[in-house]
């Protein structure tokens, strides 16, 4: 489809209207070329189908997300011994609750995304919130670590938190930072008071993303703070490391035969 458009505009060239629009935002040509260029009836079955593609893909991800958020969360810590009817009612309402949240943070990224070069540059960098520990969840399970999950309550939040610090400097970024640290904190010495050793690991974890957030190693020409940055291709391997050592150093040994 790309093609197709550069195709066409080497051709006929774009009105001084759409000049402007493109000019502002090149991501924007394929849009101009909906509205100003394709016949009324097929503009507008070219949306709708646009628009059940997203609904297509949502569904089932919003679905999985209530999912796990009730047997993760919500049945194991709130309501334990909850009948069925009442975890289907509250799946709804969480469904609901991840699509505000979802609907927000896409509305948030469009100022996100003025910190990275281009579109490719800022999917891959929000790709690695997650795949670090989705990576280090897979190695843990893949080799002979003989762990269960139990570390992962920490490894994979902190993973996440530690690519948020790498990336974000700024007051309110450090203030999520400090308030999830202590969080995760709190319910280390709820889950693991008589694990001392434990809660040593989370804490030197806790402490690193702390030190990453809030360190300042310098400042600019202008007086400001410099702090710790890495390039966003870093961010997968640093979140990798922080799942699957947390998980392995936390987790409680198992059987050969479990």
């Amino acid at each position: 489809v790309g093609a197709a458009v550069f195709v066409y505009y080497r051709h006929v060239p774009l009105t001084v209207p759409e000049r402007v629009v493109v000019d502002a935002d090149s991501m924007k040509v394929f849009a101009v070329y909906i509205v100003d260029v394709m016949p009324p009836l097929l503009s507008g079955l070219l949306m709708a189908a646009i628009f059940a593609a997203a609904i297509s893909t949502l569904d089932s991800l919003l679905a999985a997300l209530s999912q796990s958020t009730i047997s993760i969360l919500y049945q194991p810590f709130l309501r334990p011994r909850a009948s069925d009817r009442h975890y289907v009612r509250a799946s709804r309402v969480i469904v609901l609750l991840w699509g505000v949240l979802l609907t927000a943070f896409a509305i948030y990224c469009d100022v996100i995304a003025r910190s990275y070069a281009d579109l490719i540059q800022f999917a891959l960098a929000m790709a690695a919130y997650t795949y670090g520990g989705l990576l280090g969840v897979f190695l843990l399970a893949f080799l002979p670590t003989r762990r269960d999950d139990l570390g992962l309550l920490w490894g994979v939040p902190l993973s996440m938190l530690t690519v948020f610090a790498l990336s974000w400097h700024q007051a309110v970024p450090q203030w999520i930072v400090v308030v999830a640290s202590a969080l995760l904190m709190v319910q280390a010495f709820r889950r693991l008071r008589q694990q001392p050793e434990k809660i040593l690991y989370i804490t030197l974890a806790v402490l690193l993303v702390l030190i990453l957030s809030l360190a300042v190693v310098g400042t600019t020409p202008d007086g400001r703070p410099v702090h710790i940055t890495l390039a966003w291709p870093w961010h997968f391997p640093i979140a990798t490391a922080m799942t699957f050592c947390l998980g392995y150093l936390v987790g409680n040994r198992r059987s050969a035969l479990s």
